[in-house]
């Protein structure tokens, strides 16, 4: 009974005292110094350590190596003197980029607008690359974006579809504004070949079932009695359809009109339509590109079952004056816009008129001989 006793306390000391040697044992190393990745995939290699970290977030530079065995505690501390933040929990290690550097330096933001250099439009969906840290951000609704990095000096690639790609050296020293402008690109397409039938291709987007009309080609698509209509390009996708003829509004993939929630910049719209449903509401010179959100809703835009609609409206040119309009059978319209302060500012005024209002206000010829 006693050597059993024994026994049994003896195998987990065992067992401990080769947990404690494993752990113990050194990392070798190769090379006189190596990359952070390399580092913390060779203690990953070498070790049975959980470490946690993103790839793309840890610095690109190399960590000088005095000796070719470290132990654990040693490396972890090296990758603190290089400005990372290594937090333990339970056995794992979480290695993030610290807020400040060992060098002393402080993150900075730098904020700005990307526009189109000859109209100052705002261009949504912008994107700008920063080459040095591989960091890149896209311009939101308004065309405004926002980088946070260490001071320094970085080279900053911004591009959009439709226009010349342009590269910058940004020198950040502290907070500051920078705008940024894109020249519209020309390319000569080439030939265009039409088969019977059609190839099979994959399509990846990240945000499913949106699709977006740019109303600077998009908006001569002539409706009722020749009039420019915002919604008669989405009939032409898929999945839109509308009430009748003798009905206003759209279904969208089976659901039913009070369920679109239809948004002119943020700001939602009941009815978006006159005549009796034959005219929408919106002035087609007035408006940038729309938005149909046929299937996945972001959650900023909660509150309906069937569709999103978002309606950017232009914000005026900010480097001429410009006066455009037209009449039709059933409407007059016009829109003026222009700078206030070029390059700063700029206003954007537009109206229609109906032509059959004019015809119901003036005085019947009867009425009048009565009256006199």
């Amino acid at each position: 009974m006693i050597r059993s006793f024994r026994t049994a306390l003896l195998i987990p000391l065992i067992f401990s005292t080769a947990t404690v040697f494993g752990q113990s044992s050194p990392i070798q190393f190769s090379q006189p110094n190596v990359l952070i990745l390399e580092l913390l995939e060779t203690i990953k290699a070498q070790t049975e350590t959980n470490l946690i970290y993103s790839p793309s977030r840890l610095p690109n530079r190399r960590i000088v190596l005095e000796k070719r065995s470290y132990q654990l505690p040693e490396l972890l501390l090296l990758l603190q003197n290089e400005g990372l933040s290594i937090r333990e929990e339970k056995g794992r290690y979480l290695i993030v980029p610290s807020a400040s550097a060992s060098s002393g330096k402080v993150n900075h933001t730098i904020t700005g607008f990307v526009r189109d250099s000859e109209s100052g439009e705002a261009l949504i969906g912008a994107n700008l690359f920063v080459k040095d840290v591989n960091l890149g951000v896209s311009t939101n609704r308004y065309g405004f974006y926002s980088l946070t990095l260490p001071a320094g000096t970085y080279e900053v690639v911004t591009s959009y579809i439709g226009y010349d790609t342009e590269t910058s050296q940004l020198e950040l020293k502290g907070k500051q504004r920078q705008n940024l402008s894109l020249t519209p690109s020309l390319h000569e397409l080439g030939s265009i070949t039409i088969n019977s039938r059609s190839q099979s291709y994959n399509i990846q987007s990240m945000v499913p079932s949106i699709n977006t009309l740019d109303f600077n080609t998009d908006n001569h698509i002539p409706y009722f009695m020749g009039e420019v209509d915002v919604f008669q390009g989405a009939l032409l996708l898929p999945g839109i359809r509308n009430l009748g003829e003798q009905a206003s509004g759209i279904n969208v993939r089976g659901g039913g009109i009070d369920e679109n929630l239809i948004l002119l910049d943020e700001a939602p719209i009941y009815n978006p339509n006159h005549y009796f449903g034959l005219i929408s509401v919106f002035n087609p010179e007035a408006v940038n590109d729309i938005q149909f959100y046929k299937g996945f809703f972001p959650p900023s835009y909660g509150g309906r079952a069937s569709s999103v609609v978002v309606v950017h409206q232009k914000e005026g040119n900010d480097q001429e004056h410009k006066v455009e309009g037209g009449i039709g059978l059933l409407s007059a319209r016009i829109m003026a816009e222009g700078p206030i302060s070029k390059g700063k500012s700029s206003f954007l005024v537009s109206a229609r008129q109906s032509l059959l209002d004019p015809n119901q206000w003036a005085p019947n010829r009867s009425d009048i001989d009565a009256q006199l």
